[in-house]
C-alpha cells in the first residue's frame, strides 16, 4: 500500500523505492518531492542536486535579498537526485 495515497500496487501504476526502503506510487511520491526533501514515512533526509551551479548568482542574491532570499532560492533550486531510486 502507497503511504501517500492509502492504494494498493497492482500492474497499471508505477511504483517506486526510495533509499531508505519504502515504496511509493511514481506519480505520489514525485509530487510528494515537489514541496519535501524527505521521505514521507521516517523523514530520511533524501540525496539532492543542485540545478543552477552558478556559486556567483546565486552569492549575488543572497547579498539582495538576505537570508530569506537564500531559503527561497535553495527550495527552488535543489531536486531529488536521479540515481537513488
Amino acid at each position: 500500500m502507497c503511504p501517500i495515497c492509502l492504494e494498493g500496487f497492482g500492474t497499471d501504476r508505477e511504483a517506486r523505492e526510495t533509499p531508505c526502503r519504502h515504496r511509493y506510487h511514481k506519480d505520489c511520491i514525485d509530487k510528494w518531492f515537489e514541496n519535501h526533501s524527505t521521505c514521507p514515512v521516517c523523514r530520511f533526509q533524501m540525496p539532492l542536486v543542485e540545478e543552477n551551479n552558478s556559486a556567483a548568482a546565486g552569492a549575488a542574491q543572497r547579498e539582495e535579498e538576505g537570508d530569506e532570499g537564500l531559503r527561497r532560492s535553495r527550495s527552488r533550486s535543489v531536486r531529488a537526485a536521479d540515481d537513488f531510486f
